[in-house]
């Protein structure tokens, strides 16, 4: 008769990865309904076959907790948000948040955009990364539901 096996190192390491595969999905979205506790916008983006002269195109909804701020959004044009992101993130800190999504052409999709901030933003400002010149910016003060709609050379902005 065969002495029975002994659990070795290597046993364990297996039973500690089988363990987190199981269990962390779990904590995963316990930590993620955890955070979800601030405002719940829905938001529907029409994306035309020929929006950014038909490539894709960055949108940012950047919602603002900082009155003296809003004049600056207010003055920049989207090429510039863009280039400077960052930089106003890393200023304003918990004074900012900014939901950010890339949309393709021809796309036609209902976002839902969590703020992790549960009271009302100031304003809200809408950067769209286009490829041809212009401001591309649009001032949303309130939304609960907003409707987007990306073309040619612009975008437009509406309640659903």
């Amino acid at each position: 008769m065969t002495p029975p096996k002994k659990f070795i190192l290597k046993d364990i390491g297996v039973l500690v990865i089988l363990f987190t595969i199981v269990h962390l999905p779990s904590c995963a979205s316990k930590e993620s309904s955890e955070i979800s506790e601030g405002k719940v916008y829905i938001i529907d983006v029409e994306s035309k076959p020929n929006a950014n002269l038909g490539s894709p195109i960055a949108v940012d909804i950047v919602s603002l907790y900082d009155d003296q701020f809003v004049n600056t959004l207010e003055s920049i044009p989207a090429s510039e948000w863009f280039i400077k992101k960052n930089e106003y993130k890393d200023k304003l800190k918990d004074k900012i948040y900014i939901f950010a999504r890339e949309f393709i052409p021809g796309e036609q999709v209902q976002v839902e955009y969590t703020t992790e901030i549960e009271k009302d933003p100031i304003t809200n400002f809408i950067f769209a990364n286009y490829n041809t010149p212009g401001e591309h910016r649009v001032r949303v003060d309130e939304f609960k539901t907003l409707r987007i709609i990306l073309e040619e050379a612009e975008f437009s902005v509406g309640n659903k």
